[in-house]
């Protein structure tokens, strides 16, 4: 018997986009059918990279595609509207981090995902990274006896794009490490505190 395709298409057209249209290209049974961005000049360009068709608006990727997942990577003060947009067309999602920039964002997505009967996956890759992965397997080993407190760096250059798409450092990757370290300990690690800094230079 044939394996069903899943048929996937992706909101937002740049970096992480195409990061995610890549993917799919590589994933067996999966097909790209539909990639959307408000500026339809991106979609045409990625969609001619991989075979998808090019859709200026969610709505009308929505409609005329029969999609069973959507990838969501568009600036982050969209992210929460273009999932309950989503999600409202009872299409499993998978939506890029920070999921929202606001907390009334975040209790209004949260109350449709539970409303409605899709699969919500947040984009939170670290948990696939094979060194939480191994300190997971260490910590629920008991080997090292019992964990009293984790810590964590993230060190990088700064992001190559533009600071009006910028939410801080905190929603942009510090949410990662808390995802990852509440994977680790099974629980909400508390108290829990955290400090940034920017330093910019060559």
């Amino acid at each position: 018997m044939p394996v069903k395709l899943v048929r996937v298409g992706v909101v937002g057209c740049g970096w992480f986009g195409e990061a995610h249209a890549r993917v799919y290209r590589e994933i067996a049974g999966v097909e790209l059918r539909g990639v959307a961005d408000i500026d339809i000049q991106k979609a045409k360009r990625l969609g001619a990279m991989y075979g998808a068709t090019a859709y200026k608006s969610v709505e009308d990727m929505l409609t005329k595609e029969n999609l069973d997942l959507v990838s969501i990577a568009v600036t982050p003060q969209y992210l929460a509207k273009t999932a309950m947009e989503v999600i409202e067309h009872n299409v499993n999602t998978l939506l890029e981090k920070p999921l929202a920039t606001s907390e009334l964002d975040w209790r209004d997505l949260f109350s449709i995902i539970k409303r409605k009967d899709v699969i919500f996956i947040p984009g939170f890759i670290e948990l696939f990274n094979p060194g939480y992965r191994l300190m997971k397997k260490i910590l629920d080993s008991g080997e090292l006896g019992d964990l009293l407190t984790l810590s964590s760096k993230r060190i990088g250059r700064f992001p190559k794009r533009s600071l009006k798409w910028e939410v801080g450092v905190t929603l942009d990757l510090g949410l990662h490490e808390l995802y990852a370290q509440t994977y680790l300990v099974d629980e909400k690690p508390r108290p829990i505190s955290c400090f940034t800094s920017y330093i910019l230079g060559n």
